[in-house]
């Protein structure tokens, strides 16, 4: 999820450097795509190149690449159940003040299915079992 909110802010980007007279940025930015969506462990020299580029000019890209890794954080993290609760509430907060519509739409989302979403994460030796779960009638 947080994935495609962060291709839709690149491909914003993109189509506005698109209409610029100097087609070479459009150019040079569509390598970015990957260096984007790749976990930051499985990059390549180049796409790493790529990402200190997009960090040194900041702005809306960077901060939606920032948020995608604070999101994708939660998963394999170790934190209890409080804990990623309480981490997804200021997630959405940050994200709902971010102005970025992709973000928004996701922090919405977000919030609607966090029963669901704590209920995917919450560690299996912790799932309730139905009584009659494994009963063969």
């Amino acid at each position: 999820m947080g994935t495609e909110a962060l291709e839709e802010v690149r491909c914003d980007l993109w189509r506005q450097l698109r209409k610029l007279p100097t087609p070479d940025y459009a150019r040079r930015f569509v390598s970015a795509r990957w260096a984007l969506l790749k976990n930051p462990g499985d990059l390549t020299q180049r796409q790493n190149e790529t990402l200190r580029q997009i960090k040194s000019t900041g702005g809306k890209l960077w901060k939606a690449y920032e948020m995608k890794e604070s999101l994708r954080g939660i998963f394999g993290s170790g934190l209890s159940n409080d804990e990623v609760a309480e981490f997804l509430d200021s997630w959405c907060a940050r994200a709902s003040r971010s102005r970025i519509p992709s973000f928004v739409r996701l922090s919405k989302t977000i919030r609607i299915h966090k029963a669901g979403i704590m209920a995917a994460i919450e560690p299996p030796s912790l799932k309730r079992v139905s009584p009659t779960e494994g009963l063969r009638v």
